[in-house]
C-alpha cells in the first residue's frame, strides 16, 4: 500500500516537472492542470480553459496533456 502511494506521489511530481517544461507557472496552477486532466478523463476543464486562455491553443494544450499522460502512465505502458 505504501509503495503504491509513493509511486503515485512520484508520478504527480514527475507530471509537474514535465508540464513545467512546456509552460511556466506556479506549482499551484500546474497542480490544477494535472488535477483537471485526471478528473476530466484526460482533458482540461472548460473552467480552466477560461481562466488560462493560453491553454485554449490546441498545440500548447496537446503538449500539456501529453506531458501529464506520459508522467502518470503506468510503467511499461508508454
Amino acid at each position: 500500500m505504501a509503495r503504491l502511494f509513493v509511486s503515485h506521489l512520484c508520478g504527480l511530481r514527475n507530471a509537474c516537472e514535465r508540464v513545467k517544461q512546456v509552460i511556466d507557472g506556479p506549482d499551484g496552477d500546474i497542480d490544477r492542470f494535472i488535477r483537471s486532466v485526471r478528473e476530466n478523463s484526460g482533458s482540461l476543464s472548460n473552467k480552466l480553459l477560461k481562466e488560462f486562455p493560453a491553454l485554449a491553443e490546441e498545440a500548447l494544450a496537446g503538449e500539456v496533456l501529453a506531458a501529464i499522460e506520459t508522467a502518470l502512465a503506468p510503467p511499461g505502458s508508454v
